[in-house]
C-alpha cells in the first residue's frame, strides 16, 4: 500500500497533476488540490492508483512557477514574477542572478 507524501505532486490516471495537502488515517481520506481548484478529499484506495511525480516542484502549467530554492535562499524570492521584478529593479547582484538563471536553465518570456 503506497504511502501518502504530503507536500508532493502526484499524477492521476487521467494525467491531471494534483498536490497533496494532507491525510486523515482515521477516515482514510487524502486531501489534495488541482491547480486553480478548491481543495478536495479522495479515498485512499483511489489515491493508491496515482503516481508520485518527484520531478515536479510546481504544477506543470503554472502561470507563475516556483523558482529553485537558491533564489529563495539568497534573494528571498520564490516565483518567476518576483524574479522579473528584481531584474527590472536592477542592482549590484544582477550578474550573479543571471549566472544562476543560466545554471538552472531559467528563461524569462517577454510578457
Amino acid at each position: 500500500m503506497p504511502e501518502v507524501n504530503i507536500g508532493r505532486y502526484y499524477e492521476r490516471p487521467d494525467g491531471v497533476i494534483v498536490y497533496i495537502l494532507g491525510y486523515n488515517s482515521s477516515t482514510n481520506l487524502v486531501m489534495c488540490r488541482e491547480e486553480g481548484e478548491l481543495t478536495d478529499n479522495v479515498m485512499k484506495r483511489i489515491f493508491d492508483t496515482w503516481i508520485i511525480r518527484k520531478d515536479l516542484k510546481d504544477y506543470p502549467n503554472s502561470k507563475d512557477p516556483i523558482l529553485p530554492y537558491v533564489f529563495d535562499l539568497f534573494w528571498d524570492i520564490k516565483r518567476i514574477s518576483e524574479l522579473k521584478q528584481l531584474i527590472q529593479a536592477g542592482g549590484e547582484e544582477i550578474e550573479e542572478i543571471k549566472r544562476i538563471m543560466k545554471e538552472e536553465n531559467i528563461k524569462l518570456d517577454s510578457k
